[in-house]
């Protein structure tokens, strides 16, 4: 899935976190654990397609969906997609991460 240029907020419950600009431009691994109403986020940065680190985001929590962002310089988030390597959640189910969809 590709998103439009967003900015997008990660961490805390009921509207808190880090916004999207606190992590180095490139690719960051992501989970969306049970019950949580944020995305766990890497602040490891790799190539899209080669985030990892998915199982430590997770911590043996029962993850929703699973994959990948990617942002810019200003924290923008250019586009996302669901690999992980461990974890591959079916397309239809991925309105679960919060993302754009479109």
């Amino acid at each position: 899935a590709v998103g439009r240029r967003r900015r997008r907020r990660r961490g805390g419950g009921g509207g808190g976190g880090e916004p999207l600009s606190a992590l180095v431009p490139g690719s960051h691994a992501f989970v969306k654990v049970l019950h949580e109403p944020f995305l766990r986020v890497s602040p490891a940065a790799s190539d899209f397609c080669r985030a990892g680190g998915h199982p430590q985001l997770a911590n043996e929590a029962p993850v929703l969906y699973a994959g990948e962002v990617e942002v810019d310089a200003e924290g923008v988030l250019l586009r996302w997609n669901n690999l992980s390597g461990t974890y591959k959640g079916e397309d239809e189910k991925c309105y679960q991460t919060g993302l754009p969809l479109d």
